[in-house]
C-alpha cells in the first residue's frame, strides 16, 4: 500500500442462519436423498437384466492375450531396423571463429623500438615562452603494456630567443605503463631516474631530478613512422627495431 492511500473497507459478516430457515430446508434435503437412493436401485436392475438377456449369464472379465499387444506383420525385424540417429544424415559441426593475437589495448604497430628523429615542445622559461627542439631519444613500447624512455647520458632540447641560448638537458630514464584506445596512448605508472639540467647562454641555472608527463598522446602509426602529438608537444620517431620484448 502506498503511503497516503486510503484503507480497504472492512468485510462485511455473513447474516446468521436461524433456525427456522434450518427447519425449513431439511424435509427438502431428505426427499431429495431418497429420490437419488432409488434411482440408484432401479438402474442397477436394469444393467443386470440387460446382461442375463444377451449371454444367458453373467460376463466374467478375459485377460489379455498377449498376441493382442504383438506389432504387425508389415513391422521391421531387429536386423532391419535403424535407428532415427543413424539413418540421420551426420550434421555439420560449425566451424571454429578464426582466432586473432591482436590486443585490442596495445596497437601492434606501436610495440617496438623508437628514436625520436624530431621533438618539439613548447614551454616558458624565465617568462619568456619559447619552442624547444630536440632528437635523439629512443622509446621502447614493449607488448606486455610497459614503456621505457632513455635519454642516456643527454639528450639536449634548445632554443634561441633574444640572442640567448636556452637548453634542457635530460639524462636518464622514465617508465610508464602503456595502453592505446581510439587514436590516443594512454600513460599510467610513471616512474623516473635521471635528472635534468637547465641551461642559458651556456650557464646553468638549475638542475632538477627527471619527470614526466601522464597526459594522453594522440598518435598516428603507420609502417615504421610514429608521431605523437600532446598537449604542448610533437614528436616524430622513426622504427629501428620491431621486437615486442
Amino acid at each position: 500500500m502506498h503511503p497516503g492511500s486510503p484503507p480497504r473497507p472492512p468485510q462485511q459478516p455473513p447474516p446468521p442462519t436461524t433456525s427456522s430457515q434450518v427447519g425449513a430446508t431439511l424435509p427438502i434435503l431428505v426427499g431429495g436423498l431418497a429420490l437419488l437412493l432409488i434411482a440408484g436401485i432401479i438402474a442397477g436392475a436394469m444393467i443386470v437384466s440387460s446382461n442375463l438377456e444377451n449371454d444367458g449369464g453373467p460376463r466374467l472379465p478375459v485377460a489379455a492375450s498377449p498376441s493382442a499387444t504383438a506389432l504387425p506383420s508389415s513391422t521391421l525385424s531387429p536386423g532391419d531396423a535403424i535407428s532415427e540417429s543413424e539413418s540421420a544424415a551426420p550434421s555439420e559441426s560449425p566451424s571454429p571463429e578464426p582466432s586473432t593475437s591482436e590486443d585490442p589495448l596495445h596497437d601492434s604497430c606501436v610495440i617496438g623500438t623508437w628514436r625520436e628523429t624530431s621533438h618539439d615542445s613548447d614551454t616558458t622559461i624565465d617568462g619568456v615562452r619559447m619552442r624547444l627542439h630536440s632528437w635523439g631519444a629512443t622509446q621502447h613500447f614493449k607488448a606486455d603494456g610497459t614503456l621505457t624512455i632513455n635519454y642516456g647520458s643527454g639528450v639536449n632540447a634548445r632554443a634561441k630567443v633574444n640572442n640567448r641560448t636556452y637548453e634542457v638537458i635530460s639524462s636518464g630514464m622514465l617508465t610508464y605503463n602503456w595502453q592505446t584506445s581510439r587514436g590516443q596512448i594512454l600513460y599510467s605508472n610513471a616512474k623516473s631516474q635521471g635528472t635534468v639540467v637547465w641551461r642559458q647562454s651556456g650557464k646553468e641555472t638549475s638542475r632538477t631530478p627527471l619527470s614526466g608527463s601522464i597526459d594522453p598522446e594522440r598518435y598516428t602509426c603507420t609502417g615504421d613512422s610514429l608521431r605523437q602529438f600532446g598537449p604542448t608537444w610533437t614528436i616524430e620517431l622513426k622504427r629501428i627495431n620491431s621486437s615486442p620484448v
